[in-house]
């Protein structure tokens, strides 16, 4: 079974595995090696061959005449490029220590994405808050990071064809054969089914209703999506929209005003991050066949941006109005430097998107969404907090 499919900067790398039931090992074959010249001029040809390659010996084979089949005369000339091992050999891989397979579950989860997930969910949790209550916050933080880890590793379970062709996706555990696809799926059920019934039985069903929702949406909808149609981006903004909610109803129990305010924020800002992010990186998402704005329409994919970067100021303005209360009046003073110069920066990306525009705005969105975080809770208006109270006490009854 293919496995993976990979260009490197100067190498072609077919990683395949095979599994032998009588001997229960787990089987990893030879790298095929092609110089950058002869992938340039000859492999889009070369990969579209429907001609079958004749049967062999795996156990002793020369693979300079059948390892690659050539659709014509004139793409058998690639085979002299090919640096290959006279005997295909096929090598166990062994076990993962602890260690590792530490490390490997941190990369299925996407730990900083998770982090970051489980940072805008306290946010959430402490601006609905008025007094601390630990088993209540570390129930609402445990339960959201492993349902977000679930959803991470079956992510990228689907995606394993894809991220094979990807720069910045290439060398997670899965791509590589480290762990096998059946590891990662057994790693998401867990955490999934964990992370759930935390939130179900020590928190409120609302939010284990948003954290169910969140990881079919990530999963089965954003995941497939993304090679389908660009709509995508806005799916996934929805994705990172939902934690902070989460983080609301937890202690309300309710999906108020200001709860929606809170994820429209996180909605608005994932525009900007992510758009300067995949500008940069839109050539791999093409090779992998991903349709993101920055690769089928550029123009909507800097106009969304600058776009959602004005919203931004709106919402951080609303969040100070006496109608919602949510902060102080001087929240929407406070944050509209950091509000202007991220609409600066995504006029510039706008006026001349290229390398420079693209990263300077991704960087600055880095820093721009934890200030707003920060000023949003020395602002928080503790009248508001006030009414949330019987609810706390209605949440932590076992």
């Amino acid at each position: 079974v293919t496995n993976a499919v990979r260009i490197r900067s100067t190498n072609f790398l077919f990683l395949c595995v095979k599994f032998e039931p009588r001997t229960n090992r787990v089987l990893k074959s030879v790298r095929f090696l092609l110089p950058q010249t002869a992938i340039s001029n000859y492999l889009p040809s070369a990969c579209l061959s429907t001609k079958p390659a004749p049967q062999r010996d795996d156990a002793n084979t020369d693979i300079s005449d059948t390892s690659i089949s050539l659709p014509c005369d004139e793409h058998r000339e690639i085979k002299k490029f090919i640096k290959v091992e006279n005997e295909l050999e096929w090598k166990e891989i062994a076990d993962p220590s602890a260690k590792d397979l530490v490390k490997y579950w941190l990369q299925l989860s996407k730990f900083r994405l998770t982090t970051l997930v489980v940072l805008t969910t306290l946010a959430g949790y402490s601006m609905a808050s008025a007094s601390f209550d630990a088993s209540l916050m570390s129930a609402t933080l445990l339960g959201t990071a492993l349902s977000s880890s679930s959803a991470a590793s079956l992510n990228q379970f689907f995606e394993i064809p894809y991220d094979s062709q990807m720069n910045r996706t290439r060398n997670r555990p899965l791509v590589l054969g480290k762990i096998s696809p059946l590891h990662s799926v057994i790693f998401s059920a867990v955490t999934g089914v964990s992370g759930l019934a935390i939130l179900s039985y020590f928190v409120n069903p609302i939010t284990a209703t948003l954290g169910v929702c969140n990881l079919v949406l990530y999963s089965f909808i954003y995941t497939p999506m993304k090679r389908a149609n660009i709509l995508n981006t806005w799916i996934g903004s929805i994705v990172g929209a939902v934690p902070p909610v989460m983080g609301f109803t937890a202690v309300t129990g309710v999906i108020d005003l200001p709860a929606i305010l809170l994820g429209s924020l996180l909605f608005s800002w994932q525009f900007p991050h992510f758009n300067a992010l995949s500008w940069n990186m839109r050539h791999d998402y093409a090779r992998a066949g991903y349709r993101m704005m920055s690769v089928t329409n550029p123009d909507l994919c800097v106009r969304t941006a600058f776009r959602h970067s004005c919203l931004i100021s709106l919402y951080t303005s609303l969040m100070s109005a006496p109608f919602i209360g949510l902060t102080h009046w001087s929240f929407a003073l406070l944050s509209a430097p950091f509000n202007v110069y991220l609409i600066y920066l995504t006029w510039k990306f706008k006026s001349k998107p290229d390398a420079n525009s693209s990263r300077k705005l991704f960087k600055y969105s880095l820093v721009h969404l934890p200030a707003l975080i920060l000023l949003m809770l020395l602002t928080k208006n503790s009248k508001k907090q006030d009414l949330t109270q019987p609810c706390i006490a209605d949440n932590v009854k076992l």
